[in-house]
């Protein structure tokens, strides 16, 4: 009788201080799992944040490389001695000076692997001298059927610049012929380039510009989502797409035709239905985020 009331009294003790041992135990596993949360969110942003600053510097050095090359071939001897024999009209210096640009453009093509045209262009807007980068045989090939270009954007605005600027345009398709048409590689599919150029001069006489056209498709690479990473968009300033990774039908809404290659004709972030315009303004707006404990 006495053993029993006494485990009776001890049942009685703990039940009556068991709320007390639990309750703390909850609020403190509680708060323990919060700052589990909160430091695994934190460190999934510090991560993805670190990704960014990487993929930023990638697009800063191939974007850096265009530039490199046009500061060397403007004032390199193969360019310089091409565009005076053009400036005098000698047909048989420009014959011989050409073969060797031509030579110099090939090497260039060949090395860097990453440009799909290289081009001399004088100042009449005729190509006199361009190279395709094929990338099925890995090499730069001569062009033979050469083109007028002097109503495209690019080159109008790169003869109205000074000896020394550089020309580089926005991402968009390549476009041949007359009216200019989107091409199309082997494959059937859009070549995204970017447009890099400057004037060429020789005793302040304008003789035409070399112009390089890099890919695009290297950088949408960079900033393509890894395998389980999640969403990836890489925006124009005025808020189309170059790359969307759940709907690449939206991209390069801004060209007129697109619509040839299956792609929406003005698609663009500003319409796109899994964003409010909240989320579009703060994205659009976004400066560097820090992430700070």
């Amino acid at each position: 009788m006495l053993k029993f009331s006494a485990l009776k009294i001890r049942g009685l003790l703990l039940l009556s201080i068991l709320p007390f041992i639990i309750i703390p135990l909850i609020g403190v596993s509680v708060y323990f799992i919060s700052q589990w949360a909160e430091r695994i969110t934190l460190d999934v942003r510090e991560s993805r944040f670190t990704d960014i600053e990487q993929e930023t510097g990638e697009f800063e050095d191939y974007l850096r490389v265009p530039i490199q090359d046009l500061e060397y071939f403007r004032n390199a001897p193969i360019v310089v001695n091409f565009a005076r024999a053009l400036i005098t009209n000698s047909p048989a210096e420009i014959d011989r000076t050409r073969t060797e640009l031509e030579t110099g453009f090939l090497a260039l093509s060949n090395v860097r692997q990453i440009y799909y045209e290289v081009r001399f262009i004088d100042a009449t807007g005729l190509e006199r001298v361009r190279i395709n980068y094929d990338s099925v045989a890995e090499q730069g090939v001569l062009e033979t059927n050469l083109q007028n270009k002097a109503d495209r954007p690019y080159f109008i605005e790169t003869i109205s610049k000074a000896d020394g600027e550089i020309y580089i345009s926005r991402i968009d398709l390549t476009r041949e012929g007359t009216p200019p048409t989107l091409f199309l590689d082997a494959n059937g599919n859009p070549i995204p380039v970017i447009r890099y150029a400057t004037p060429i001069y020789v005793d302040g006489v304008l003789a035409g510009i070399i112009i390089l056209n890099p890919f695009a498709n290297p950088l949408f690479e960079i900033a393509s989502p890894d395998e389980g990473e999640g969403l990836n968009y890489l925006l124009t300033s005025d808020g189309y797409y170059l790359t969307n990774s759940t709907n690449p039908e939206l991209t390069f809404g801004f060209e007129p035709d697109v619509d040839l290659i299956g792609n929406q004709v003005g698609a663009s972030f500003f319409q796109d239905a899994n964003f409010n315009q909240d989320q579009i303004n703060t994205i659009l707006s976004a400066e560097e985020e820090k992430y700070e404990e």
